[in-house]
């Protein structure tokens, strides 16, 4: 948003709790506990079954990245009936009664990045979590925008969604680049 880099975090403060939390969860862990058999809800179990999604979901140690590049959008109900004619079985979850969260990750499979590759940039996405950019050969700045700026312009021209990209870019000593 408009506040974005103005402010530092330097302290939180959390209420956690030891009693079974409630639902609803987010699709991958909805479907998690239920492909499971999983009925309580302990903070425990919750935290086991995200790091068991996560292990499988995540691209490996071993590849360079700097984590999932762009954010789920956020979109009106009216915009996904839209989308919906286009991309029948999209992934998404509610938000509140007007809004809906759309699934980063199935939308660019549907678009065909799920482990796209451009050798030219040394630039691909995962197999698995085609919002993750691997760094395979790339060395410049300009490479990564150019790849990300690629896929940012396809997703709206096929669906009419603005992509945002999750981490900063700060510039630093000539030739190099810092993902924060």
């Amino acid at each position: 948003g408009r506040d974005k880099g103005r402010y530092l975090i330097t302290g939180l403060t959390l209420h956690l709790t030891k009693h079974s939390l409630e639902r609803p969860f987010s699709p991958p862990l909805e479907h998690y506990l239920k492909e499971h058999g999983l009925t309580k809800y302990t903070p425990d179990i919750i935290r086991q079954s995200v790091i068991a999604i996560r292990a499988f979901a995540m691209p490996s140690a071993s590849l360079h990245t700097a984590g999932a590049f762009f954010s789920d959008p956020i979109i009106d109900k009216n915009a996904l009936h839209l989308l919906l004619n286009s991309v029948p079985n999209l992934v998404y979850s509610p938000l509140d009664d007007d809004r809906v969260k759309i699934d980063i990750n199935n939308l660019l499979e549907h678009a065909g990045y799920k482990g796209y590759s451009d050798e030219s940039l040394g630039l691909s996405c995962d197999q698995r979590q085609p919002a993750y950019i691997i760094n395979n050969t790339c060395s410049s700045t300009a490479n990564l925008i150019l790849f990300y700026q690629q896929i940012i312009d396809k997703i709206r021209q096929l669906y009419g969604l603005q992509l945002h990209v999750l981490p900063d870019i700060v510039p630093c000593e000539e030739g190099t680049l810092q993902i924060l």
